[in-house]
């Protein structure tokens, strides 16, 4: 289980069985600032500063958007790319304190 696997310090603070972690971007097939009005789940939104494929501005909307309880973080140092790769340390820091 990709969880209990490549996560084992979360793996203990959530159900593996009903949490879904997508360590890739999803495809959408429709705009993600309009898709995000309808998320009422709480929600940790990531961004790379240095995105060369995703503004600022359209993280900023998405973030509006979405309807219930939500946390933003920015990697300063990283763009569009896998931040438990390249900000494993940040990343479980940010990840666990969202779960706690």
């Amino acid at each position: 289980m990709l969880c209990q696997t490549f996560l084992p310090k979360l793996a203990s603070k959530i159900n593996c069985n009903k949490t879904r972690i997508y360590l890739f971007p999803v495809p959408y097939k429709h705009n993600p600032t309009e898709y995000a009005k309808q998320i009422e789940a709480e929600t940790l939104l990531l961004y790379g500063a240095k995105d060369n494929r995703v503004t600022k501005s359209e993280i900023d909307e998405i973030y509006r958007n979405l309807k219930g309880k939500k946390k933003f973080h920015q990697f300063k140092t990283l763009g569009h790319e896998n931040y438990l790769k390249n900000g494993k340390g940040k990343w479980l820091e940010i990840v666990t304190g969202f779960l706690d």
